[in-house]
């Protein structure tokens, strides 16, 4: 029965959407309609990734996909849509087929599809991050879609050591129930497909403003207070229905920890918790530190932040700054917009955003993570609803890359495979190789040393020293195409570590819209256990850590290469070890290793694994016994 009630709210979805066909000019706009999250039907959002199906950490390639030359990234029967695509290797020639055409509707370098250069593919709907490149370049399709990547000897003749060209991808997609009519992307665009795509980019290159059109009968909060320590303030009371369509907030505080002390506390209509409740930091992805920074639903800009979500409402919004600080008043400049409405459309949901806190704990699965028992748990919520994205901070403990861990998305019934399952911590947020302060993948230009922000996602603060990660990491993404409808449950997780082997300090803010009888697993803790280290504080703690780490990382190489002759390296010791010989090449200078050792040692590790993993064994020994020998004394 409940499937029957889906699939009739499917088709009614289908019907009242789409009365005219779904082509690309309705698909793009997507990409700017902020006011189509607040509507909770929806097909669901699913992900093809090459994540390592073992459930080990070998997520650059599947060799299943393999069919003659040709990689097969997606090969889906429709109707449908691809949202988002993703790629640390922007290798070989992609290559799209529509409703089992002969010739490819697209088909150009991989590179050029991504690097956001290609007149037919621009940035930012498609471009560079700090050390990956998206795009979300819609392809809607009628019957099918084969995507596929083909061999590019010039790709491989400037990249050796690059491995396969099918390494690291991602496809978002929604497939659509039978009949929905939907016309096929045509290129090049036609005039109309051209224009909404124009408008889009006008709004993605302008960023800062309200992409939502204005609504007739808008009405302006605006006001400016100061909140005693250890109080709250009803800052807005608003009767409806209505929607807020814009929220500009400022804050002043002598506290240093005032973005976690300082409270966001929305409540909607009767009902009887907050829907949002998060440190005012956080709930902007500030956690840590004010940065400055434009994306399309929020941002920081001269001193102010700002957020463009729709928050409808059906019969009151009541808004709340809470201030936690022991002893620091903090002076809040309020500038909220909002306007009536006759009702509150059915079909929509309300705005929630919570936050929380977890000291994730280092587990042993074996190389094998194939459940969220363990993860990191952004989301989990039950009831019907739209997840739209999060925020991120890590306050990372170690001195060496934390984020191997996969994103997870389990929607509904979903059991084992979720329905998005990634590849990497930052290439949830569209990084690839680590987190980066700077836009540097192919298309871009290094030496402007452009902010890590694209519309939809960005790294704000990447840790402290170069390459190193220790330290603050705050990171967001936000699914506006691609947002992820659930009816029944949905859970978005992060494993930590590598199969969720690290211990770490992890936090977030979840954002979505859900129907007034959802629940989800939030409980705000009292202010004192939300607090981090002030970034006075950053680099001085750091210096004292780096020292320790230094030292255990000469202690596990000395306890390893005494008993390499009598344990090489096999398939039970490769984790342990590669993670040892990675950190020991980052920090190799400090070691006393030459540059020039070190880097040939790097080159070797790499040949390797081009390979199988058995044949990198005995390389991962000799660098292991040949670092241990020239390795510098600890210092006394």
């Amino acid at each position: 029965m409940q499937r029957c009630v889906w699939l009739l709210l499917i088709s009614f979805w289908s019907c009242a959407a789409f009365a005219e066909d779904l082509d690309f000019a309705r698909c793009v706009r997507d990409l700017i309609d902020l006011q189509a999250l607040t509507r909770l039907e929806g097909p669901p959002t699913k992900m093809i990734s090459s994540y390592d199906r073992t459930g080990a950490n070998e997520d650059g390639y599947n060799s299943e996909w393999l069919r003659g030359d040709a990689y097969v990234l997606a090969d889906l029967t429709g109707p449908g849509v691809i949202r988002r695509m993703w790629t640390a290797r922007v290798g070989g020639r992609l290559q799209v087929f529509l409703d089992g055409a002969l010739e490819p509707a697209i088909d150009v370098p991989c590179v050029d599809f991504f690097n956001g250069t290609h007149p037919s593919f621009p940035r930012p709907v498609a471009g560079p991050m700090g050390g990956s490149n998206y795009s979300y370049f819609p392809i809607p399709f009628a019957r099918s879609i084969r995507i596929q990547l083909l061999p590019d000897a010039a790709w491989k003749a400037m990249n050796p050591l690059a491995g396969p060209y099918g390494q690291y991808h991602h496809v978002t997609y929604q497939t659509l129930p039978a009949g929905t009519p939907v016309r096929s992307l045509q290129m090049p665009l036609p005039p109309a497909d051209q224009k909404a795509l124009d408008e889009v980019l006008h709004a993605w290159r302008n960023l800062g403003s309200d992409p939502k059109p204005p609504a007739k009968n808008s009405s302006v909060v605006d006001q400016e207070l100061e909140i005693a320590p250890a109080a709250s303030e009803s800052v807005c009371d608003l009767t409806g229905p209505g929607t807020i369509d814009r929220i500009h907030l400022a804050l002043r505080s002598d506290d240093p920890h005032f973005l976690r002390t300082t409270l966001l506390r929305i409540r909607w209509d009767d009902q009887r918790f907050e829907a949002v409740d998060c440190p005012v930091g956080d709930f902007f992805a500030n956690g840590f530190h004010q940065i400055p920074f434009r994306s399309l639903p929020i941002g920081l800009q001269d001193e102010e932040y700002y957020c463009y979500l729709s928050m409808p409402f059906a019969s009151r919004a009541r808004l709340l700054i809470v201030n936690e600080s022991a002893e620091s008043p903090v002076t809040i400049r309020l500038r909220l917009s909002y306007h009536a409405t006759s009702q509150m459309d059915p079909a929509a949901g309300y705005f929630h955003a919570k936050w929380r806190r977890q000291e994730v704990e280092a587990v042993n699965l074996n190389m094998s993570s194939r459940h969220a028992d363990y993860d990191y748990h952004i989301l989990d919520a039950t009831g019907r609803g739209r997840y739209i994205g999060a925020s991120l901070n890590v306050f990372n403990r170690h001195f060496f890359w934390w984020g191997e861990g996969d994103h997870r998305v389990f929607i509904d019934e979903d059991s084992w495979p979720p329905s998005q399952h990634g590849t990497g911590t930052e290439e949830y947020f569209n990084d690839g190789w680590g987190f980066h302060d700077t836009i540097f993948a192919p298309g871009s230009d290094p030496g402007k040393k452009e902010q890590n922000v694209v519309p939809v996602s960005g790294v704000l603060l990447p840790g402290l020293g170069s390459g190193q990660y220790w330290g603050p990491n705050a990171v967001f993404v936000f699914h506006v195409s691609d947002s992820v409808p659930f009816r029944k449950r949905i859970l978005v997780t992060l494993e930590h570590g590598t199969e969720n082997n690290l211990t770490n300090d992890y936090s977030s803010t979840a954002y979505w819209y859900a129907r007034p009888d959802a629940q989800d697993f939030f409980v705000m803790r009292p202010a004192r256990e939300r607090l981090t280290v002030p970034p006075r504080d950053w680099t001085e703690l750091r210096t004292k850590e780096y020292a320790l780490f230094l030292a255990d990382l000469r202690q596990q190489l000395a306890a390893v290469a005494a008993v390499l002759a009598t344990s090489p390296t096999d398939g039970s010791l490769h984790r342990d070890r590669i993670w040892l010989i990675r950190r020991l090449l980052r920090n190799a200078g400090e070691l006393g290793i030459p540059a020039e050792k070190s880097a040939l040692w790097q080159k070797e590790l790499d040949a390797a694994r081009q390979g199988p993993i058995e044949e990198r064994w005995p390389v991962m020994d000799k660098i292991l016994q040949e670092f241990s020998q020239a390795v510098r004394p600890e210092p006394q």
